[in-house]
């Protein structure tokens, strides 16, 4: 099968000519070429493609003075990539769009990939991994918006490419999600340089920079402190505040109304991140407003929204679970939903959509740190189902569940339940036993009061089997129930 590729997939971005210089961010991604992956993760918006883009362009500009110059080839990703045969054959295309590079690389992966039945996408990397072997060059090989990959034999290529990388090849991916590519165990090898959301945020100075330098908008210290504060450095809600400002009179009080229900920002919301064009826009709008945010004149906020899409995102995941584990019992599959469902897996959903920077919430709650609470981006995201069904309907509100929770899905086991919930499995280990549900004892306390460990013992059939420590009561009892199952060889040894 022959692909067609279409070569402005495999052009690095173009960058505007004004753009804020982040040298530190620069530093810290040219300190990570020696290591095989530099991953940038955070959600839409956080000018992850434009900073690597900068980056590769004056490395590649820069290195011509020097006597090992620095080649990268870039592919831009979209959701038809998730087909192994052409998403291989991209990677080879990007890899010949390399100036220097000879034209014919790849030609026996190419081969191979074009046959009626194709190998295993290892099979291909092979091949090709021993022809970049032999190159002398430094090659940067990026891929943009890799959270469109969900294809699970993709992520095991590129996990056996990281796995066998050539030394000169470095590996950049840019995503709204952290990838399934064994990333703990780079971590721990020290392959692995990572820049997040926190990360890219502007600092005070780089949203000066921005609003003043590249906006033109010549705005007082004042007005630049309290947009970014609202903004909390998310780089494309200071451009649309940025543009919105353009040719106003009254900045100052703009300044003061801006937040993530602005048109600009919900249009940004819908057409980069979610996928929905909202017929009845209010719901949309209803379902980022907290409490606390709600003012004589304003429509309700998200409590009723939460309290539907809560029921659905239950019907959904169980649905999907359902038909992807036939093998699996009532308890198995409620395990399953329990542990997709429970409120850190929401509230990290709603993290990678960006939605707290989308949120409306009143100046006290904002002052605590509401925006980032785990217990509002939980209800935000089942209020944004909420209202993507009663804008859609149902079929339109499945769909946004399923993409969501696909990868989720692709690396659901039992293993990933008893680390995520290990005092529920010694419970049930316990009662196929017919023993006594086990018991936590504190056994210690330890450092000042706003750095307090704690200690706790497990009591498994009347003696003391394992202990673990924690920052809070809760970490500890789970890190000792981890323990007991590994003692028990339900688990294997700790890492």
């Amino acid at each position: 099968m022959v692909t067609s590729v279409l070569v402005t997939k495999l052009f690095v971005p173009h960058t505007r000519a004004k753009l804020v210089h982040r040298p530190s961010l620069i530093e810290r991604l040219n300190n990570g070429l020696d290591r095989k992956l530099t991953l940038l993760s955070a959600p839409a918006g956080f000018g992850k493609t434009t900073l690597v883009s900068h980056w590769v362009e004056n490395l590649r500009n820069n290195s011509k003075l020097e006597s090992q110059p620095i080649k990268v080839a870039w592919l831009s990703l979209d959701q038809d990539d998730n087909d192994p045969v052409r998403f291989l054959n991209y990677f080879i295309a990007a890899l010949n769009q390399i100036d220097g590079i000879e034209t014919d690389l790849g030609r026996s992966a190419l081969s191979m990939l074009q046959s009626p039945q194709p190998p295993s996408p290892s099979t291909v990397l092979i091949s090709l991994i021993n022809e970049l072997a032999v190159i002398s060059e430094k090659i940067i090989f990026v891929l943009d918006d890799y959270h469109l990959i969900e294809t699970k034999s993709i992520h095991q290529a590129l996990i056996f490419l990281l796995e066998n990388l050539p030394p000169q090849l470095h590996l950049v991916i840019a995503s709204r999600q952290d990838p399934s590519l064994s990333l703990g165990l780079l971590r721990a090898r020290n392959q692995l340089t990572e820049l997040r959301a926190a990360d890219l945020r502007f600092t005070s100075s780089e949203a000066a920079d921005f609003l003043n330098q590249v906006m033109g908008l010549n705005l007082s210290s004042e007005d630049i402190t309290e947009l970014e504060t609202r903004t909390e450095g998310w780089i494309a809600g200071l451009q649309l505040a940025a543009i919105s400002m353009q040719g106003r009179e009254d900045r100052a009080e703009f300044i003061k109304t801006f937040s993530g229900g602005h048109r600009l920002v919900l249009d940004f919301l819908i057409e980069e991140v979610l996928g929905h064009r909202f017929e009845q826009p209010s719901l949309l709008q209803q379902a980022l407003r907290h409490g606390s945010a709600l003012t004589s004149g304003r429509e309700g906020t998200y409590q009723r929204l939460e309290f539907l899409g809560d029921a659905v995102i239950g019907h959904a995941v169980a649905l999907l679970l359902y038909d992807r584990f036939p093998d699996q019992d009532q308890g198995g599959l409620t395990r399953m939903r329990s542990h997709l469902t429970r409120s850190a897996s929401l509230a990290e959903q709603a993290y990678l959509l960006g939605l707290e920077q989308h949120a409306e919430i009143g100046p006290s709650e904002e002052l605590s740190g509401g925006r980032r609470r785990q217990a509002l981006l939980e209800d935000l995201f089942e209020a944004l189902v909420g209202a993507m069904t009663l804008d859609g309907g149902w079929e339109v509100a499945f769909d946004f569940i399923q993409r969501r929770f696909a990868s989720q899905l692709d690396g659901l086991d039992e293993r990933t339940l008893v680390l995520a919930d290990p005092k529920t499995a010694l419970q049930e280990a316990a009662q196929a036993q017919g023993l006594a549900l086990p018991a936590y004892s504190e056994v210690g306390a330890s450092g000042p009061d706003h750095s307090r460990r704690w200690a706790f013992a497990v009591i498994w059939d009347g003696e003391e089997i394992a202990r673990g420590e924690g920052p809070t009561k809760r970490r500890a009892q789970k890190q000792a129930a981890r323990r007991a199952l590994t003692r028990l060889g339900l688990l294997p040894a700790e890492l």
